[in-house]
C-alpha cells in the first residue's frame, strides 16, 4: 500500500519510488487506465493517482526521448512540462532514465501519436456518449428541480450534484482521451466503406519481448464525414492513435482501441506529421493483411498473417 505523504520530500520520494514501478508497467505495455486503476487499488484516491500518474508518465517518455537522442531540455520541451510540476519533473527524469536504461527499447510504442486533443474535435466525435449523458442530466434536474421547488428545498442538492457529476464526466473522458492522442501508439489506417464509414486499422497484439508479432485488422465505425475529411472515399488513408487492453492473454492484449487523429485536432498539419510517420511497408502491410478480412463491412477484430511477422506498432 501507498502510505500517504505529508511533506515535499517524502511526496519526492514517493513519486521516485512510483516511477522506478510505472515504468517497468510502461515496458509491459500497460495504459494510463490501468496504471491509474493500480494506484487507486494501492490506497491512493482518484484525484492523486491521476495526477501521479501524468507526472511520472511524462517523466518516464521524456527519458525515451532523451535515450532516443533528444537533449534533456528538448524532450521536456516535447512533453509539455511547465509551471510548478517541471522541477519535480526534472528531479524525477534522472530515475526515469535509470529505470529506462533497464528495458529493451522494442518493448514500447514505437510511433506514439503525440498529437495535442482539441475541445471542438472531441465534442464532435463523442458527440453520441455526451448527449446521451446531458439527457440524463436534464432529467435528474428536471425530476429534483420539481421536487426542490414544489415539496422539499433541500433536493436541490441532487440537481448541484447532477450538474457537477456530468462536468466531471466530461472531463475525465477528455483527460483520459488527452492522454491517449498524446501517449497512445499510431496506427496505419484505410477506409473501408463510406455508407456507414468504416475503418480497417493495423495493429499487433504482442506485448512480450521475443519479438514475434500478433497482427490484427480491427474494423470499426468512425464518423470520418462529419469531421470534414479530407478526400473522404474507400481507400483514402486515416492516422489513428490507440490503446491497448490486458485481457489475460499470455503475450499479447487482448484488444486496441484506435481513434481517428482528426478526431483530437482540426490542425491538417499535425494530422499529417502522423500519417506521414507511418512507411511504405506499413501500408503495404495493411493493403496485404486487409486481403485476408473476408467482409471488410463487418466491424471487429481479424488476425492475419504477414510474411516475417515483423510488424512493430503497439
Amino acid at each position: 500500500m501507498i502510505n500517504k505523504p505529508t511533506t515535499a520530500k517524502e511526496i519526492e520520494a514517493m513519486l521516485a519510488q512510483l516511477t522506478r514501478q510505472i515504468v517497468p508497467m510502461m515496458f509491459a505495455r500497460k495504459g494510463p487506465e490501468e496504471i491509474q486503476r493500480w494506484l487507486i487499488s494501492e490506497g491512493m484516491d482518484e484525484e492523486a493517482a491521476q495526477s501521479a500518474m501524468r507526472l511520472v508518465i511524462t517523466s518516464a517518455l521524456a527519458a525515451m526521448a532523451i535515450r532516443q537522442g533528444k537533449s534533456r531540455a528538448e524532450a521536456l520541451a516535447e512533453m509539455g512540462v511547465e509551471g510548478p510540476t517541471r522541477a519535480l519533473a526534472e528531479r524525477l527524469l534522472d530515475v526515469a532514465i535509470e529505470e529506462v536504461a533497464k528495458h529493451p527499447f522494442d518493448t514500447v510504442a514505437s510511433n506514439p501519436g503525440g498529437v495535442d486533443l482539441q475541445w471542438m474535435p472531441f465534442l464532435k466525435c463523442n458527440a453520441g456518449v455526451l448527449g446521451f449523458l446531458a439527457v440524463v442530466t436534464l432529467i435528474i434536474v428536471a425530476g429534483f428541480g420539481a421536487v426542490a421547488y414544489f415539496v422539499w428545498q433541500p433536493a436541490f442538492l441532487f440537481v448541484v450534484f447532477a450538474v457537477l457529476a456530468s462536468l466531471w464526466l466530461t472531463y475525465r473522458l477528455f483527460s483520459t482521451m488527452k492522454i491517449k492522442f498524446k501517449h497512445g501508439c499510431a496506427n496505419p489506417a484505410v477506409i473501408v466503406s463510406t455508407e456507414p464509414c468504416l475503418i480497417a486499422v493495423m495493429g499487433n497484439l504482442s506485448n512480450d519481448s521475443s519479438g514475434d508479432a500478433y497482427n490484427v485488422i480491427k474494423i470499426l465505425p468512425a464518423d470520418l464525414n462529419s469531421m470534414n475529411f479530407p478526400g473522404f472515399r474507400v481507400g483514402a488513408r486515416v492516422a489513428t492513435v490507440a490503446l491497448y487492453t490486458d485481457g489475460g492473454h499470455e503475450g499479447r492484449w487482448a484488444d486496441f482501441e484506435p481513434e481517428p487523429v482528426n478526431c483530437a485536432t482540426t490542425d491538417f498539419a499535425a494530422i499529417d506529421r502522423v500519417l506521414n510517420s507511418f512507411s511504405a511497408d506499413d501500408w503495404r502491410e495493411l493493403d496485404e493483411a486487409l486481403g485476408q478480412v473476408p467482409d471488410k463491412t463487418k466491424p471487429g477484430l481479424y488476425p492475419v498473417s504477414l510474411p516475417k511477422q515483423t510488424l512493430v506498432r503497439s
